[in-house]
């Protein structure tokens, strides 16, 4: 009996020191961990501060390496941009160039005298070698103007449009103009000259087409679906005489025949009242 007793205190005890054991090692895991655990905060917290500022340093300019990238991608939008502006520009310019090419150039000039309520006179002068005849011929036309104008007293006049256009056969020059003389309204004015490429002088509108009572019916129809309110065999008179005096003004463009009258060649017409035109098919 003594013999048992003893023997089951012996496994008790090897038992209870086993769990001891497993205790204590739990234990000593435990606190290993927390020992790296700080150890490793204090790492962090007590890190050389030359380390530290090293790494900021590299951040940093991993930033402006961004930002430098960002800003060099925008000088170069930028600069395409511009290059693509200046490109615009010098098409521009070489239209412009190209234009003049047919030989004749213009400055607009201004009578020293004030015009009417102090405003000037100003008038086109042309200058071409190549088609000297027919230019010396405006010129003087209105320079004319100009000298009557003026000599009449209060009178002021401004050139709003010059235009020199050219196709295979013709050189177009229109000129818009309004005179200021201090009445209810100005008087505007719109002036074609056409000259021939291969006469070097003014071409006429019957050099061109064939100038019978049908086209003028045709022109004055025309011109009449827009101004109803004139009588249409005095405008078709009207019509007729400032074509064989060459005082129309108009082009050709493609088939048809562009054709406009100042109003001052239309019976009981007036200034603003709107355009006395027509396009008439020619063959």
């Amino acid at each position: 009996m003594k013999k048992k007793t003893i023997f089951a205190a012996l496994v008790i005890s090897v038992l209870a020191l086993a769990g001891c054991a497993n205790d204590t090692s739990e234990e000593t895991s435990s606190s290993i961990n927390e020992d790296i655990t700080v150890d490793s905060e204090k790492d962090t917290n007590n890190q050389d501060p030359s380390v530290q500022e090293a790494s900021e340093k590299e951040t940093t300019t991993e930033s402006q390496a961004e930002k430098s990238s960002d800003a060099g991608a925008e000088a170069k939008t930028q600069s395409d941009s511009q290059a693509q502006n200046g490109s615009s520009k010098e098409t521009e310019n070489k239209a412009q160039v190209d234009a003049s090419g047919v030989g004749i150039t213009y400055e607009i000039k201004q009578v020293a005298q004030g015009g009417y309520n102090g405003q000037p006179y100003e008038y086109p002068v042309f200058t071409s070698d190549k088609y000297s005849t027919a230019i010396a011929s405006i010129n003087k036309e209105y320079e004319d103007y100009a000298t009557d104008d003026v000599a009449a007293g209060e009178c002021a006049q401004s050139v709003s449009n010059v235009s020199i256009d050219e196709d295979a056969k013709f050189i177009y020059i229109s000129i818009n103009r309004t005179q200021e003389l201090g009445g209810p309204h100005p008087n505007n004015y719109f002036e074609s000259f056409v000259i021939s490429k291969d006469t070097k002088n003014f071409a006429k509108l019957a050099d061109v087409v064939t100038i019978d009572d049908k086209l003028i019916k045709d022109i004055t129809d025309g011109v009449y679906e827009e101004h109803t309110d004139k009588d249409y065999d005095t405008m078709k008179a009207d019509i007729e005489k400032a074509i064989k005096n060459d005082k129309a003004g108009w082009r050709i463009e493609g088939n048809d025949l562009v054709i406009w009258f100042d109003y001052d060649d239309i019976t009981g017409a007036y200034s603003g009242e709107g355009e006395f035109a027509a396009v008439v098919p020619i063959k």
